[in-house]
């Protein structure tokens, strides 16, 4: 079976925004490559963008699991957290995915909003992170 097209028709679908069938192809190929941590991250987007947010942080913590040091994973579970007004694991996600990969610059500035959030809704000053 050529895994190649059948990726490639994957992310046609997804590129063009339809994340249903991006999903239904990568789903058919995930157990041949499912020890891979970029399958595990694509399958979470997929699982977000189609607003599934439990099987997203399955996915992503799946990529952990084979990767510890992917930043796109943690920076994905940030997201999720903040998604859920969990902030401090928010801060702590993103922290992590800033460790990982210093050019996330824009990510930096967002910790730092977020941080200045949490201070002002829980009346603190010190740093979270």
């Amino acid at each position: 079976r050529d895994q190649s097209a059948e990726v490639a028709r994957a992310l046609d679908y997804y590129n063009n925004g339809d994340y249903q069938k991006a999903l239904f192809e990568f789903s058919r190929l995930h157990s041949s490559l499912k020890h891979s941590a970029g399958v595990h991250c694509f399958l979470g987007n997929l699982y977000l963008l189609l607003n599934m947010i439990a099987k997203a942080s399955q996915e992503y913590l799946m990529a952990l699991k084979y990767d510890q040091r992917t930043p796109h994973a943690h920076l994905a579970l940030s997201y999720i957290a903040l998604l859920q007004e969990d902030f401090y694991t928010a801060i702590d996600e993103l922290s992590t995915a800033l460790r990982l990969d210093r050019t996330f610059q824009a990510n930096n500035s967002f910790l730092q909003q977020l941080i200045a959030a949490v201070e002002k809704r829980d009346n603190r000053s010190e740093w979270l992170v």
